[in-house]
């Protein structure tokens, strides 16, 4: 059996109805206040997800610069940016087991350290540039041009990434802080422990268009025979969670969205089945949406690495309209984006984590 498995593309598709049931903002001064309903669900996904995220200064450049940050605080060009793809059985190595160049663990000399862009070097260097915590570094976070994907030039200083390290390893302690102006753009308290059989990571924080935030928890597990993933959003009265398990062969999703009244939940199974000679995550029958404990949709297609093919039609009973059908199709593919910014923000903490291991 082939044990490469597209775990990113599964949860891209359970990512895709994040916010997908909004709508109807109000003016109420104690935050936005939704009301679920399949209606309008495109826009104000969209609206949302551009503003905190596409429309987040901080969140862009370090997308590019991420990796740069990294090869800094390991003194040299990384061997390997990124753990394995996968590991023994087909579960993707976010956690465990990575391999590395062998490098510093943020040194002492680096503490109360600022880095700046090198145009010459083309890497972050040290620099006697005040403001860095006393016991962590910050890096100067440029504006990036997209085709490069580095910062642009002449430099555009636009904000810092603040990084506290108070680990003690295998027990993990993080602080990440990317200040654009005067704001916190991306904030997360980063905790966890790592041992030989098995990884998790814990993060609390939020991000913020530069006048409101969306706080989200993140916790991560992986050990030598599945994955697991559990995440909780909040904006105003809106609140969204979701948790995510797999295993070599099968995965169990199940989304709860509730504006305090209304409940909608979303569970999704998947089994890795070959389908004209090719591998793929089937969606299992059974999987749908229901809306205040009635069924709404129902949900089959397959899914792998280039494709979400995914078909949403009414269950009997509550059937939902030809343009609220559309809209959720609409949602797996909207959110992408914001699935991938999520992963790659627990690979850059994993990676910030196994700084402190023992070589």
């Amino acid at each position: 059996m082939n044990n490469t498995k597209p775990f990113r593309f599964t949860r891209v598709a359970v990512v895709a109805l994040l916010l997908s049931f909004m709508a109807a903002c109000s003016d109420d001064s104690t935050g936005p206040q939704f009301q679920l309903t399949p209606e309008g669900t495109a826009d104000i996904m969209g609206q949302l997800v551009a503003d905190f995220f596409e429309g987040n200064e901080g969140a862009a450049s370090m997308e590019y610069l991420g990796g740069h940050i990294l090869e800094a605080l390991w003194g040299g060009p990384l061997l390997n940016a990124s753990p394995p793809a996968d590991m023994a059985g087909g579960i993707p190595s976010h956690l465990l087991n990575p391999v590395y160049l062998a490098g510093a663990n943020l040194p002492e000399i680096f503490q109360g350290v600022t880095f700046i862009w090198d145009e010459e070097l083309i890497s972050y260097i040290p620099s006697e540039e005040p403001g860095a915590p006393t016991n962590g570094v910050r890096f100067i976070i440029y504006a990036v041009n997209p085709i490069t994907g580095l910062p642009e030039s002449p430099l555009n200083d636009i904000g810092h990434l603040d990084i506290i390290d108070t680990s003690t390893w295998p027990t993990i302690a993080i602080t990440l802080d990317v200040v654009i102006g005067n704001t916190s753009m991306i904030y997360a308290d980063v905790t966890g422990s790592f041992t030989e059989m098995e990884g998790w990571l814990d993060f609390d924080g939020y991000f913020s268009d530069g006048t409101e935030q969306v706080t989200f928890e993140l916790y991560a597990i992986e050990d030598q025979t599945h994955y697991a993933l559990e995440f909780g959003l909040t904006y105003g009265n809106f609140e969204a969670s979701w948790s995510m398990n797999y295993t070599e062969i099968a995965t169990t999703q199940t989304v709860t969205f509730t504006d305090g009244t209304n409940t909608l939940v979303f569970n999704l199974g998947l089994e890795y089945q070959l389908v004209d000679q090719t591998w793929v995550w089937v969606i299992l029958e059974g999987s749908g949406i229901a809306f205040n404990g009635a069924d709404v949709a129902l949900i089959s297609g397959w899914i792998d690495e280039d494709t979400v093919t995914v078909t949403i039609t009414n269950a009997v009973g509550d059937p939902l309209t030809t343009a609220e059908l559309a809209a959720l199709e609409d949602a797996f593919a909207a959110i992408e984006g914001l699935g991938m910014f999520m992963e790659g923000m627990l690979q850059f903490a994993a990676d910030l984590a196994w700084l402190g291991a023992p070589r």
